[in-house]
């Protein structure tokens, strides 16, 4: 690595380290407004373990709109070299923006790969390890459509686990039975195929309570549909991720937030890169003066419309409207080839006046 490459990585690091710690400090502020959480841990931890929540669940968000502060940071890195005229020199000596921003680009592609990958599973286990959390993957009431040979139904369950697969304080609606009859249970176990309750009770119209032993209903439930259900399918780490994409599952929508939120990791680091790459040509091109605002305005309007269609197709993705794989890599690639095209544009003068 050049003297000029570390000059440019350290003015562009920098900015985004502050844009990145200006943004952390907004998602903390507004984390601090959730004062039925703040209360909750401050009644069992007191102030340190309030901070703590609130810090683990900013930075996760901080993580999340990488490609945005990323790209501010990098427009502010690079406007602070057009203001010392540091760029100008630079490229003076017949050194190319391809060269400039290869330490900048190789830089945060690393950072963000580590962040991505290895940041967001820590701090999902940080949150699960804090106190007054649910423990063993455990949750509070839920409602589940079930199908099955045994026809439609509905099951509510007071609490459920994913290991192992059991549900507890459960009642089933048999919404297909002409009286609507309703099955009540103290603890219900998934087998290959069926609920099984030990022991239930029956209630039918008009008619006395029923006493059951070891009933079954069948269902298309897997042990894996019950362990995101209980788990969360939002709020997995890295490995769980890759278990539930290879893992049988009969909810669709588990499937498709499940790798969507697999594909995001892997692909989040690409769409930084290009935000490197917008920042770099929004803010490179020569000026006589030092008025930036339109550059910095532009640069926030960018920002707004990377963050807008990530959202977007994150949305599209965890709904299966398109592929999971689609809707991840598509803003990522599309983010890489507008970077690289503005940059022709503002740097090749034969392209530019085509």
């Amino acid at each position: 690595m050049t003297s000029i490459d570390r000059l440019v990585l350290r003015r562009v690091l920098a900015r985004v380290l502050l844009t990145v710690t200006v943004f952390l400090a907004l998602f903390a502020l507004i984390e601090s407004l959730n004062t039925s959480k703040i209360g909750t841990l401050a009644g069992i931890g007191g102030p340190p373990l309030v901070i703590a929540g609130i810090l683990l669940s900013a930075m996760r968000s901080s993580i999340g709109v990488l490609p945005v502060t990323v790209l501010i940071g990098t427009i502010a890195g690079v406007l602070d070299l057009q203001a010392r005229r540091e760029l100008t020199i630079i490229q003076a000596t017949g050194r190319s923006i391809w060269t400039v921003l290869r330490a900048p680009v190789l830089a945060v592609f690393v950072l963000s790969l580590l962040l991505s990958v290895g940041g967001a599973t820590v701090l999902i286990v940080g949150n699960r390890l804090l106190p007054g959390q649910p423990v063993d993957q455990q949750s509070g009431p839920t409602w589940m459509e079930q199908t099955g040979a045994d026809g439609r139904y509905i099951l509510r369950a007071e609490r459920l686990t994913g290991n192992p697969p059991a549900i507890y304080g459960v009642t089933v609606f048999l919404s297909g039975t002409e009286g609507r009859d309703r099955i009540e249970a103290a603890e219900g176990n998934l087998h290959a195929g069926k609920w099984v309750f030990p022991t239930a009770t029956r209630y039918r119209f008009d008619q006395a309570p029923e006493r059951l032993d070891d009933f079954a209903i069948a269902t298309k439930t897997t042990p894996g549909d019950l362990d995101l259900q209980a788990s969360g399918v939002r709020d997995l780490t890295l490995a769980e991720l890759v278990a539930a994409a290879t893992t049988s599952l009969s909810v669709s929508e588990f499937r498709a937030i499940s790798l969507t939120s697999l594909y995001r990791i892997f692909t989040l680091p690409v769409m930084v890169v290009g935000s490197v790459l917008i920042g770099f040509a929004t803010a490179s091109g020569y000026r006589r003066n030092v008025q930036y605002g339109n550059t910095v305005l532009l640069g926030i309007v960018m920002g707004f419309a990377l963050f807008t269609i990530n959202e977007m197709a994150v949305r599209a993705g965890n709904a299966d409207v398109l592929p999971p794989l689609w809707a991840m890599a598509g803003p990522a690639v599309v983010s890489v080839l507008a970077g690289l095209t503005a940059l022709l544009y503002s740097q090749d003068g034969n392209l530019r006046r085509r």
